[in-house]
């Protein structure tokens, strides 16, 4: 018996498959797998349980490892892998992930471990459903996330993960009586894995839910405490249902749509107040390289996705200079959330490999934090211009590390190009070629930056070949609309990121004369800014 059992279909989706595919399994030669010693295939597989099955448990990892001992030893390292079918595409996945997770989608033999099961991933949309290959359908929206390239491919594959999961009826206690006993209590996991990731990354895209609450059996166990994140990431998804379904929108804050602002605000901090004390971060600023590393990253992703449920919750406010005014202390609270947020981030990145470690995710509560500041300093800069040039400053380094072939870069990217469209028809700023700006950019107090290619169209792919590039613009940008005026930092030698000291330049800018109310009106602003909301 291979890695994966489970099956309700007498019809093995292999079947499926045509003896060409057999053929090119067989051709090892070709076979990235080849690639991959034992000792490095574990590795990795380590790092997958900890890192990633960690939070969504749908796999036995401890059953994987034990496959892949029996499988290699070092007298066959350079050998081929003795596997095929559900355990080839299983374990090619996992290794996959775990090499676009630490390499921020930049690793080459990871594309091509996909790559290689690929033609099999796309036959198992028409082969008979089981467990097995809604497993390996999870596995693969997950690897569409960690590529880092489009966040749509990893929502439209987990849907079809969660239509096949309704489809076997387990989101009804009674479809398990088809499940032996032992294979019921993963494929609950399985079900409840793909509903967590179903709400995430629909929130991610802006695009609908495939998995309806109204749908799913009330007596349906949930997970138990053995798997405390996805046990407590449940109630959170389903606040965000209701995050998602309240139409929050844009336009005037009626007294009735404030009153639902709160009532949800109420609940996510119920959630984070009543989850596990050991998911709780205590100390989020704290950096102590000798905490639990993986326990530290759950508690600081436990945190920073409380601050951006709340942030989504009251962004409207921002939408206008009118509803600011009226809402100010929601305003000052959703920036306050968004600084926070960025600070630490930034704190994290500076002082542990925990970022680096999840950077795909990092980078995009980065990004949504770094566009509430810009809707509340173009609509309202007299009043938070001048209280977030820290946080604007952090988060300029943070972009430094994104890699230019990442979403974030390409939304990113697009939203500064928006941007300076929309200030030279204001006339706020004034045109001028990529090259002539970057021949005035400097970085880290004098460092000439070669200019990237030349912009054409509206084409998304021509991204800077560097966050670093990419980070000079976006402060030549916000220097000319007169919202930014670069920081300088002092290390205070403590050990830390805690420990930087920021200068302001000598010179402070009045923020109430700053050109950046006129761009207080202008419908298109909220439309530039959005997308950096939707990490695709």
């Amino acid at each position: 018996m291979g890695l994966m059992t489970v099956s309700t279909d007498d019809d093995s989706p292999l079947d499926y498959y045509s003896t060409d595919d057999d053929l090119e399994t067989r051709q090892h030669i070709q076979d990235p797998l080849c690639h991959v010693s034992r000792e490095e295939a574990l590795r990795l597989c380590k790092a997958f349980a900890e890192e990633t099955n960690i939070m969504y448990p749908f796999l036995d990892m401890d059953k994987i490892i034990r496959h892949i001992e029996g499988l290699r030893t070092s007298d066959d390292a350079n050998g081929s892998w003795m596997i095929s079918g559900d355990d080839k595409d299983v374990i090619a996945l996992v290794l996959a992930i775990s090499l676009m997770r630490e390499s921020a989608g930049e690793s080459e033999l990871g594309r091509s471990l996909f790559h290689s099961i690929k033609n099999r991933l796309e036959r198992r949309t028409w082969a008979p459903i089981s467990v097995t290959g809604i497993n390996v359908f999870v596995l693969a929206a997950r690897y569409y996330f960690y590529a880092d390239e489009d966040e749509r491919m990893a929502w439209r594959t987990i849907g079809i993960a969660a239509r096949q999961c309704l489809e076997l009826g387990l989101h009804h206690v009674q479809g398990y009586s088809n499940l032996e006993e032992e294979d019921s209590r993963p494929a609950l996991i399985l079900f409840w894995s793909v509903f967590a990731l179903d709400r995430r990354w629909s929130f991610g895209t802006g695009l609908p839910f495939s998995i309806q609450e109204a749908d799913i059996d009330p007596s349906l166990p949930e997970p138990d405490d053995s798997y405390i994140y996805l046990k407590t990431m449940i109630p959170y998804c389903r606040i965000s249902s209701k995050v998602w379904y309240a139409g929050l929108g844009t336009g005037e804050i009626s007294k009735l749509r404030r009153d639902c602002m709160e009532n949800l605000d109420s609940q996510v901090l119920q959630w984070y107040e009543q989850m596990p004390e050991s998911l709780k971060c205590p100390n989020p600023y704290c950096t102590d390289v000798g905490l639990n590393t993986v326990l530290r990253r759950l508690q600081i992703q436990m945190y920073i996705r409380t601050n951006i449920m709340r942030i989504l919750i009251y962004r409207p406010i921002l939408y206008n200079y009118a509803n600011i005014l009226q809402n100010m202390p929601h305003a000052v609270l959703c920036v306050h959330l968004a600084k926070d947020t960025i600070r630490i981030l930034y704190q994290t990145h500076k002082a542990t490999e925990i970022y680096k470690s999840q950077q795909t995710l990092f980078n995009f509560f980065v990004l949504s934090s770094l566009a509430i500041i810009f809707l509340a300093c173009f609509h309202d800069p007299a009043d938070f211009c001048a209280c977030v040039q820290e946080e604007v400053f952090m988060a300029l380094e943070l972009i430094k590390a994104v890699s230019s072939r990442s979403r974030v870069a390409r939304r990113l990217w697009k939203a500064i190009r928006d941007l300076r469209e929309v200030g030279e028809r204001l006339g706020v700023l004034s045109p001028a070629s990529p090259v002539e700006r970057y021949q005035t950019s400097t970085v880290d107090h004098g460092t000439y930056i070669q200019p990237p290619p030349p912009v054409h169209g509206g084409n998304e792919a021509n991204v800077p070949m560097t966050g670093t590039i990419m980070s000079a613009e976006l402060t030549n940008l916000l220097e000319e609309i007169g919202m930014y005026h670069p920081l300088t930092t002092e290390h205070s030698g403590e050990g830390n990121g805690n420990n930087d000291v920021f200068r302001r330049p000598s010179e402070q800018s009045s923020w109430e004369h700053s050109t950046s109310p006129q761009w207080s009106n202008v419908d298109s602003l909220t439309e530039v800014l959005n997308p950096l909301f939707w990490n695709n």
